[in-house]
């Protein structure tokens, strides 16, 4: 009986412990292959959707996707997930001249 209770007691101060400090962070997010410079061209390809997408059969945009730096005070970790769809290959990565539509999605 004893040696339940104190089991019990090892059990619960564990959890407490865990719940007080909060998981793991992770931060700063360094991934493999990402850019060491400000946002650019170089990123184009880091962000570039490259794999198949699952159940999709046919055909789509080539489309960017990736989180990004939102610079909310004291919140060092704060990111906004995009995902960015062409309308024709390379409207996208065009000038800041061009016109063409795209659409971007955005969930933070």
């Amino acid at each position: 009986m004893l040696q339940i209770a104190l089991a019990s007691i090892l059990v619960l101060s564990c959890a407490a412990q865990s719940f007080l400090t909060g998981p793991p962070s992770t931060f700063p997010h360094a991934y493999p292959g990402m850019p060491t410079t400000s946002f650019g061209p170089d990123w184009q390809k880091y962000f570039e959707v490259t794999g198949q997408l699952p159940n999709v059969t046919g055909p789509i945009a080539r489309s960017f996707a990736g989180n990004v730096g939102v610079n909310r005070a004291d919140h060092p970790n704060a990111t906004l997930f995009f995902w960015a769809f062409e309308k024709a290959n390379g409207t996208l990565t065009g000038s800041a001249a061009d016109t063409d539509p795209w659409m971007i999605w955005l969930n933070g």
